[in-house]
């Protein structure tokens, strides 16, 4: 994956940090016994993640989540798998100050096995959850990997315009004001996730909402636009974040939200 020595943009909770760009996800595991991936959030300092089954028992928790980093170990389990990151303190790298939320909360739903055991957590993994009406520490059993893979499409076609596995998928934080922005999945998802930092920026704090309320009501906005279709308001909502996360919209920025919603056959979305 491409990195760049130039200031990058914050994500999600204001992720910045001058000097290179930051890339979660880029790790090759097999067979290493080991689920791992990235809490694209921040730089993560504080916080704990928890990995369960499918039937809702736990395989195991890593309470040291080092650079936004997880390590679990996978005890032979292979299946749909829930991780549940609860983070308490993360870097603001644009005044390298530590900031404290009450437990900010994401899940992502994925599947590990001997040959993959990456699974990545961010705003657009929470999208999904919230959109399959899920309830954590339960059961996943009943969820078919069909409707999993239909709303995962769902999800990042309508704001990346691209389809992906978005637990699976590379990020590329991208650096303000590039102009060699290559148009690729790893720099789409970045992108979106600056956007709904950018939303979420403490700078704009004028409601009286706390850091913690403003991030869940930006990601619940979302859940709501997507589920609707309505994504006139999702692109307003996509070019307001990055244009407050201060990110160039050059023409791939723009093209982010699509013209068309990926159509869900008999509303399978809600099941």
């Amino acid at each position: 994956m491409k990195t760049s020595m130039k200031k990058t943009v914050y994500i999600l909770i204001f992720l910045m940090l001058l000097g290179s760009s930051i890339n979660f996800g880029n790790i090759t595991t097999k067979n290493s016994g080991i689920i791992t991936g990235f809490v694209a959030n921040g730089i993560v300092t504080k916080g704990k993640v928890i990995a369960y089954k499918e039937d809702g028992t736990i395989i195991g928790m890593d309470e040291l989540i080092e650079n936004s980093k997880y390590s679990i170990p996978r005890n032979n389990y292979e299946g749909k798998i829930q991780i549940i990151a609860y983070i308490y303190e993360y870097k603001d790298v644009t005044s390298e100050s530590l900031n404290s939320v009450n437990s900010l909360v994401l899940h992502a739903i994925s599947t590990v096995s001997n040959n993959d055991e990456i699974v990545n957590v961010s705003a657009v993994t929470e999208i999904v959850f919230k959109l399959l009406d899920l309830d954590e520490n339960i059961s996943i059993k009943k969820l078919s990997d069909d409707i999993l893979n239909r709303v995962n499409n769902k999800v990042t076609y309508s704001l990346t315009s691209r389809i992906f596995n978005p637990t699976k998928q590379f990020i590329s934080f991208l650096p303000c004001g590039s102009n060699n922005q290559n148009d690729t999945l790893d720099n789409r998802y970045g992108l979106v996730l600056n956007a709904i930092s950018g939303d979420s920026d403490t700078n704009n704090l004028d409601d009286n909402k706390s850091v913690l309320s403003k991030i869940n009501s930006t990601i619940n906005d979302i859940v709501t636009l997507i589920r609707t279709d309505n994504l006139s308001h999702l692109d307003i909502l996509i070019i307001n974040g990055l244009i407050q996360s201060s990110c160039s919209l050059l023409e791939c920025n723009r093209e982010l939200v699509p013209l068309k919603g990926f159509i869900i056959e008999n509303d399978e979305i809600n099941k």
